[in-house]
């Protein structure tokens, strides 16, 4: 993908803000032009019609799926100026937080050397 973007960015006309995506004049595109190319492309391709935005969820979606995140850096990535927004868009395709937990909680809390002992039950005598 890295490669066909720097190839799409040569055939740009050059531009001050150094955009890989830019107007035929080299500015920034209008949101609304943009609207139009891609429901344009869409038809063209056979596709249904999703708001552009949709790329925006899928390549968050991707990003939590295979780049393994925390939800911290996943807000820094994505631009969100709180965690909360972040988690409520997002929240539902985070890995389970609490996996392994017991275990780990079980290893910090076990006396040196015992490594078979159940530390919630020697605690409980």
């Amino acid at each position: 993908l890295i490669g066909e973007l720097r190839r799409h960015k040569l055939r740009q006309p050059a531009n001050e803000h150094d955009l890989v995506f830019a107007s035929n004049v080299g500015t920034p595109i209008d949101p609304r032009n943009l609207e139009g190319a891609w429901a344009r492309a869409l038809r063209k391709a056979g596709i249904r019609h999703l708001p552009f935005h949709c790329l925006r969820h899928t390549a968050v979606s991707l990003l939590i799926a295979h780049e393994h995140l925390n939800p911290k850096q996943l807000q820094s990535v994505i631009g969100h100026a709180s965690i909360a927004l972040t988690y409520d868009l997002y929240g539902h395709l985070l890995p389970d937080s609490f996996e392994g937990f017991g275990a780990g909680l079980d290893a910090a809390l076990a006396p040196r050397g015992d490594t078979a002992g159940d530390t919630a039950a020697n605690l409980a005598m």
